[in-house]
């Protein structure tokens, strides 16, 4: 069966290589949420440097005919030989998909670069409190849906590594905060289901740590068809059906704050007015663009409070979820994500009573962009 499936799957893959060149190329995946490599991205001078070969890898894979079609026929395929590792995530139980990083994905160099700048600028601003939440894999939190014998990275030495370092921060350790809440099995979901980011009430457990109190909201359900990042990897067509009817899909859900639906708050975003909930998103794939209308260099919250606290958040997309929740304990937030602005943390965070610096503890490990805050 095994040498059937293997015979069929290799005529797949020849009859769509033969035809990778002889249609238009396709610039963007709504599907992946990213760009696809055409092959006006290749220059000739890089042909020696082995550049040009890499990119004519990557273009062949892009510009497939029925790419989506392909990855689904693998997918049936895979699973079909038992196969519960599927493009780089875990297909777990009760709909879960798990994304697979290993430790040998992780730059440990990198990430302690990073903590140690963090460091110098908690350092600097010593009249600051400058507090790091750093979020675990949803694979983490819910290692019992995992299927059996799969990896992850080492996460419990990086968090140690954080606190050895971090030492003028105040560091939450959000994989222990998120596996107690998990363990109470009261039905509320932490993590989307398909998605690697965290939902509303996983950003309301951040919310109690970071705050140290509850935070009394509502959530108003948008949507209940949410596909998201992980989805992508797999294109499982069984994913596209409610949880009840052994699928995938997840609900997509705002808080309903006072200081949030009373019309106080303002957002602009890199210099334009914007809402702090773009429910436009809910017509496109990546539903968890609600939240602002996706990432941007600086977004400043003004909620109208007259508290006279102000907060800096340094941040990547798991912040744009958290946030909205903050808006009735701060008069003035900001958030920057250093892969869209240039500023520096001057610019930022001088006039700031507060830093929080908020992301996936995988892709803090990752981010090539913190150095921007150089002082």
């Amino acid at each position: 069966m095994k040498k059937i499936l293997i015979y069929v799957f290799t005529a797949l893959l020849a009859l769509t290589g033969v035809s990778v060149f002889a249609g238009g190329d396709q610039s963007f995946s709504d599907n992946e949420n990213r760009q696809l490599t055409v092959i006006s991205d290749v220059a000739g001078a890089d042909v020696l440097s082995g550049a040009f070969q890499r990119e004519l890898t990557s273009y062949s894979s892009d510009q497939i005919p029925g790419r989506d079609l392909c990855m689904t026929t693998a997918t049936v395929l895979k699973k079909l030989t038992g196969r519960k590792d599927i493009g780089g995530a875990y297909i777990g139980e009760d709909g879960f998909y798990f994304n697979k990083k290993l430790d040998k994905d992780i730059s440990l160099r990198r990430y302690e670069k990073n903590l140690k700048k963090v460091e110098s600028i908690a350092e600097k601003y010593g009249n600051k409190k400058v507090t790091v939440m750093l979020i675990p894999e949803s694979g983490s939190v819910y290692s019992d849906m995992l299927p059996e014998n799969a990896e992850l990275f080492d996460d419990d030495s990086m968090y140690d590594a954080a606190e050895k370092i971090l030492s003028s921060c105040r560091v939450i350790n959000m994989k222990k905060v998120l596996k107690s809440r998990a363990e109470k099995e009261d039905g509320a979901y932490l993590f989307y289901r398909t998605d690697h980011h965290w939902t509303i009430d996983g950003a309301y457990e951040g919310y109690r740590a970071f705050m140290g109190k509850d935070c009394a909201y509502e959530k108003e359900k948008l949507c209940d068809d949410f596909l998201g990042t992980l989805y992508s990897k797999v294109l499982d067509r069984k994913a596209k059906r409610p949880v009840t009817d052994g699928g995938s899909f997840d609900e997509v859900s705002i808080p309903e704050i006072d200081s949030v639906t009373d019309g106080k708050v303002t957002v602009t975003a890199d210099g334009r007015e914007i809402e702090m909930f773009d429910r436009s998103a809910l017509n496109e794939k990546d539903k968890y663009r609600v939240y602002f209308g996706g990432n941007h260099g600086i977004t400043t919250i003004r909620t109208g409070n007259t508290g006279g606290k102000k907060l800096a958040v340094i941040k990547d997309s798991f912040a744009n979820c958290f946030v909205p929740l903050l808006t009735g304990d701060y008069d003035e937030i900001i958030m920057a994500d250093m892969r869209y602005t240039s500023g520096n943390i001057d610019m930022i965070a001088k006039d700031a009573d507060e830093i929080l610096f908020l992301y996936q503890l995988s892709g803090f490990a990752e981010d090539t962009n913190i150095a921007k805050l150089a002082m």
